[in-house]
């Protein structure tokens, strides 16, 4: 940090070093083409969806699909979708089967790289999730190396296994409330490692999500900042009452160390017998360094434990606020797409489920590729 400062001596510039950063690590960008943000791709019909887009491109936008999330196809590219161009509508998808959805900006001859990936699954007749990307934070982080991610893929793959139907969106979308969550039987909330910079549940978030739990609605919220956000830092009026009263959950402590990196199913819960070991860096999402330590308020359930100690998990069922049917909300104190096997990460979305829904027909999850 440089002080430059004028003196009596005319043209003469005094600077001096006011302060050093010895962590600074520059981030470097081979793309001028910022991506643009992929805010919802939500069913509009039994075989169409809406993709909804905002960005900056002075050619326009490519819209891209996938059902593998290897190959991908171009939906509508720049000579259907100008400079203006927020909204696309994919029809003929079928019943039953899960598409990926991406999209770039296109300035002349150069192309962004890709928007985060979001889904969508139209299955007639199955209980519909929400998958919310309230991840933030992601790209101001290095091991971002710039480009977006793709965490949504890690929770559509389950819910495709286990034959829900689903749509996804950014937290924007709920944020400004144009999309109403009582319209899903279930959330799915992701937030990494969103803190108090970003706000991991903002205060207009919050009250979404207590209509939705206080009308019957089912959470599962999961992130290593949230508690730590919400009741340490407790940054808005509202954040402690919404932690205590409709997530069900106090903080215990910022782990350190990733706790282990590991957890494991406290008997007589829907997680008996579980386990699963979470990123420690090397795991290809990034490094949970700081997952937070729960506390379990009156009625809530302790489902998971740290192997070092500490609850990382916990259940509610019951009437929230001032609400009169009974809802259900489950908590991870880490991030559930940090997850490092694909099987963990089934058989976690599979107890989740469970706990929401009591049964489902699941087919082996080795059947979703």
């Amino acid at each position: 940090l440089l002080e430059c400062t004028t003196g009596v001596t005319p043209g003469r510039v005094t600077r001096r070093v006011l302060a050093t950063d010895s962590a600074y690590l520059p981030l470097r960008y081979n793309y001028v083409v910022a991506w643009p943000s992929l805010l919802r791709v939500t069913a509009a019909g039994t075989n169409s969806a809406v993709v909804e887009f905002i960005g900056a491109a002075s050619t326009g936008f490519r819209v891209y699909t996938s059902t593998n999330l290897s190959s991908w196809a171009v939906a509508a590219n720049e000579s259907a979708l100008g400079p203006q161009a927020q909204q696309y509508t994919l029809t003929g998808l079928q019943p039953n089967q899960t598409y990926y959805v991406k999209v770039t900006a296109v300035n002349g001859t150069t192309e962004s790289p890709s928007s985060p990936i979001l889904s969508i699954r139209l299955a007639p007749g199955a209980k519909k999730w929400l998958i919310v990307n309230g991840y933030d934070r992601w790209t101001r982080k290095t091991e971002s190396g710039g480009m977006a991610h793709n965490f949504v893929t890690r929770v559509a793959g389950p819910l495709a296994a286990m034959g829900y139907a689903f749509e996804s969106a950014d937290n924007v979308r709920v944020l400004d409330r144009t999309l109403t969550l009582p319209d899903y039987d279930a959330v799915w909330w992701i937030l990494g490692d969103e803190s108090s910079t970003d706000d991991s549940v903002s205060y207009q978030e919050q009250l979404a999500l207590q209509d939705y739990l206080q009308q019957g609605g089912k959470l599962f919220i999961s992130g290593s900042e949230i508690l730590y956000d919400l009741i340490s830092k407790a940054n808005t009026i509202n954040d402690t009452a919404f932690a205590l009263n409709y997530l069900k959950c106090g903080y215990g402590a910022d782990g350190s160390s990733g706790n282990g990196y590991s957890v494991s199913g406290l008997a007589g819960t829907v997680f008996s017998g579980a386990n699963a070991s979470f990123d420690n860096g090397t795991g290809g999402t990034f490094d949970v360094k700081y997952p937070d330590v729960l506390v379990p308020q009156s009625g809530a359930t302790a489902i998971l434990q740290y192997a070092t100690g500490g609850i990382a998990g916990i259940t509610y069922t019951g009437v929230f606020g001032t609400g009169s049917v009974p809802g259900a909300v489950c908590l991870f104190g880490f991030p559930y797409e940090t997850i490092t096997t694909e099987s963990a990460r089934m058989d976690f979305a599979q107890r989740v489920a469970n706990f929401f829904f009591a049964s489902s027909n699941v087919p082996l999850w080795q059947q979703y590729r």
